[in-house]
């Protein structure tokens, strides 16, 4: 049997060669050692968002998503020389502290939790099978529309409703919704997190001898006026004013234990998240992907058996479509390194994302071994 889900599906696409190095790549595939950190963070947020929608107190919530950030990097500073784990540290204090304020007592209002944090499996074929995650399904309470629930987090926030209208992710989430809990969803709602956009240094700290960025947040950065901005009547704002100083919300007297996030407004708090309009498909649409993730992993057996795995040269240098962002694999590609002597180092084996991977592979592994 092969699995299959949507990474794979989408890194097929992106380049078969780095699909190779990713999950076929002596029966399990590589990744790097320190994975991006938009992918840790958006782990986070799913993390504490599913225990706190299992009513599980905050501290536990955010306890477990703190640990998702584990493999961030705790050399790395920001401009003013601060940590910049501490600074995502409080990003992510800040989201699911609003997500426990705001977010889910407002759902909690408007829809019956059907379900919370399902692994679930649809076979596509003989030897095809797919597997999807679901965040949660919800019953409209007005209407009894049932819908799948699916947490965000991006810098872009505006751009994420076009962005997923055709994603297959989401569509083969509803199918399992449908297939395995006989929940008929319309359509999937997007709570969507604002993680401020990452900038550099300016040109005048860059003059000053200063580099690293600084993530820009409400939840990680307000401006102060007066000499102590730790003072308890110290006036704050979200927005530069002229003569006002920036200051970190993670470090001194506004630290997450402190009275920082109080002093944003109700309005700047609900502009932190955003719940896209509901993005519908039809069980046309949805059976249409299932033949084509059917096409495409057909498409990979025979690569396997041939070993030879094309590569999409254009994406070398813009990985995912971002340019300027390699692809983790160009040294195995370009410089003729050893995958295996890299390992420990660059690259460790991949780790797998679905429980079934793992009792998938411990059956052929069986079933390969000399009797």
């Amino acid at each position: 049997m092969r699995i299959v889900d949507s990474t794979r599906y989408g890194c097929t696409f992106s380049c078969p060669r780095k699909r190779y190095w990713f999950t076929e790549y002596k029966g399990r595939g590589i990744q790097l050692a320190r994975p991006s950190e938009d992918l840790l963070y958006g782990q986070a947020v799913h993390k504490g968002c599913e225990a706190l929608a299992g009513r599980t107190d905050f501290d536990e919530a955010l306890a477990l998503a703190t640990a998702e950030l584990i493999k961030i990097d705790p050399t790395i500073l920001t401009v003013d020389g601060l940590s910049h784990k501490d600074e995502l540290l409080a990003l992510l204090w800040g989201h699911l502290r609003l997500y426990a304020d705001y977010i889910l007592p407002n759902l909690r209002q408007r829809f019956d939790f059907l379900s919370i944090e399902q692994e679930l499996a649809i076979p596509l074929s003989d030897n095809i099978t797919y597997l999807t995650r679901l965040d949660k399904n919800l019953r409209d309470k007005e209407t009894d529309l049932k819908y799948n629930l699916n947490y965000k987090t991006s810098s872009y926030v505006n751009d994420l409703h076009q962005e997923m209208s055709h994603s297959l992710q989401l569509m083969m989430e509803a199918e399992a919704a449908r297939l395995h809990l006989g929940i008929e969803c319309v359509g999937t709602i997007i709570i969507a997190f604002d993680k401020g956009r990452s900038y550099g240094a300016s040109d005048a700290e860059k003059k000053r001898g200063l580099s690293g960025k600084r993530r820009l947040s409400p939840l990680t950065y307000l401006y102060s006026k007066g000499d102590d901005p730790w003072d308890a009547r110290t006036q704050y704002s979200t927005e530069y004013k002229s003569g006002w100083k920036r200051v970190p919300t993670f470090t001194g007297g506004l630290t997450p234990e402190g009275v920082w996030i109080h002093k944003l407004s109700p309005a700047v708090k609900q502009g932190l998240f955003s719940e896209l309009t509901p993005i519908y498909f039809d069980q046309e649409m949805v059976e249409g992907v299932r033949e084509q993730i059917v096409l495409v992993e057909n498409q990979v057996v025979s690569m396997n058996s041939s070993m030879l795995f094309p590569q999409n040269f254009h994406n070398c240098f813009q990985d995912g479509g971002y340019i300027h962002h390699s692809c983790p694999y160009t040294p195995l590609c370009w410089d003729d390194e050893d995958p295996e002597m890299l390992i420990g180092g660059l690259y460790e084996w991949r780790t797998f994302n679905h429980p079934l991977e793992e009792t998938v592979k411990e059956a052929k592994e069986e079933a390969n071994a000399p009797s």
